[in-house]
C-alpha cells in the first residue's frame, strides 16, 4: 500500500489464497475482499500513471479509505475466528 505497487509472486498468492472463500465466509465478506482487491489494483494502475497532481489526489484517496477498512479488517472476521467450545 505505501509504494502502490504489488509483486506479481504477491498477487498470486493473493488470488490462490482467496479463491474459494465464498464456501468458508458469507457473500457480505467475500464481497468486502473483493472491493480491497479492486482498490489495490486501481492503485497499482495508478502508479504507472504519469505524475499528477489528480493521480497524487486519487492515490491518497485509496490509501485513506485501505487504511481505514485494515483498521476494521478484524471486526469483519471476529465471528469466523472465534473457537466455540
Amino acid at each position: 500500500m505505501v509504494y502502490g505497487k504489488v509483486k506479481p509472486e504477491e498477487e498470486q498468492k493473493f488470488c490462490a489464497g482467496t479463491r474459494g472463500m465464498r464456501f468458508v465466509f458469507d457473500k457480505p465478506i467475500a464481497e468486502y475482499v473483493e472491493r480491497l482487491w479492486h482498490l489495490t489494483t486501481e492503485l497499482q494502475s495508478l502508479e504507472a500513471m504519469l505524475v499528477t497532481k489528480e493521480r497524487a489526489n486519487k492515490q491518497a484517496e485509496i490509501k485513506k479509505v485501505l487504511n481505514h477498512e485494515l483498521r476494521d479488517l478484524e471486526e469483519r472476521f471476529v465471528p469466523y475466528l472465534q473457537l466455540k467450545h
